[in-house]
């Protein structure tokens, strides 16, 4: 689930405040506070990449919208490359990443989170500004 979605009260399992106890992001706790993009364009629930479920949420910086930011955990890739997405008024889609940075493979070892893009990721910029933010 989005870590944008929510109070953003609840701990993950390391220990740290989710989403809406980091400075700088927003939380949408109910229909009105989805703006900045409307409901159709706001995801809520996706496929995690095996390899960065640490927990039931996934996040993602709305900031990234230009593509070169931070893929805190990535998104899941084994349908094709591609990952299921249902968004805030109910509709779902299929969402073919782009970039071969997103669609890493399954090892089951390695923890995926946390890269850094400095160069245009495609995937990033699409999935930012489907985020809500404020």
């Amino acid at each position: 689930m989005s870590g944008a979605m929510g109070d953003g009260t609840k701990f993950c399992a390391l220990g740290q405040p989710y989403y809406g106890a980091i400075p700088g992001y927003y939380n949408a706790k109910k229909m009105s506070d989805l703006h900045t993009p409307g409901p159709s364009d706001c995801w809520v629930l996706t496929d995690e990449h095996p390899d960065s479920n640490d927990d039931a949420t996934l996040f993602t910086s709305p900031s990234a919208t230009n593509g070169i930011g931070q893929m805190v955990e990535f998104p899941g890739s084994m349908h094709g490359n591609a990952a299921g997405m249902v968004f805030a008024d109910g509709h779902c889609e299929i969402h073919v990443w782009k970039d071969g940075r997103t669609t890493q493979p399954v090892t089951y070892i390695t923890y995926l989170a946390g890269v850094n893009f400095n160069t245009y990721n495609q995937d990033l910029a699409w999935w930012a500004n489907k985020t809500p933010a404020n």
